[in-house]
């Protein structure tokens, strides 16, 4: 007779344990879900304030040649050289296995607010892609309007 107690008493135990574990991965997943967006939006701000930097970067450059921004050859060596920007912030947090992070689009140089000067690789984000324009501010742009805008800034 106490055998079966005791074997009931441990299945009573066994029980109690497994439900504590399923209510502990339930709460695990619900905050490791509820983290995730997060960790991405960090990766978003941490690729805007690269191109913000880099776009920084270029118009100090250009103060300094004449209010020419640098061409394509001179691209990024000429910030590395003269200290306008670090290594670190020629590539993007969601980097993966992929040398180019941000592209740089020379071009005649102005305060020009539609004029897209760098971008991230589009392949990073499914959504968006996060543009620097001549003005030296930083957009979040659906593909299609990216696309759309590149192109046309191709054929001016």
């Amino acid at each position: 007779m106490q055998n079966k107690t005791t074997n009931k008493a441990l299945g009573v135990w066994v029980i109690f344990i497994l439900a504590v574990i399923a209510i502990a991965s339930m709460i695990i997943s619900k905050l490791l879900l509820s983290v995730g967006p997060r960790v991405n939006h960090g990766s978003q701000g941490k690729s805007s304030s690269n191109v913000r930097s880099i776009l920084q970067a270029i118009w100090i450059y250009s103060s300094n040649h004449n209010d020419v921004f640098p061409s394509e050859d001179q691209f990024p060596e000429a910030l590395l050289e003269l200290g306008y920007i670090d290594d670190d912030q020629l590539v993007s947090p969601v980097e993966i296995d992929d040398p180019i992070s941000y592209i740089y689009v020379p071009g005649p140089s102005g305060f020009n607010a539609k004029r897209i000067l760098i971008y991230e690789d589009p392949t990073h984000w499914n959504d968006f892609v996060i543009v620097g324009f001549a003005d030296a501010h930083v957009e979040k742009l659906d593909h299609a309007t990216f696309n759309r805008m590149l192109a046309e800034q191709m054929q001016d």
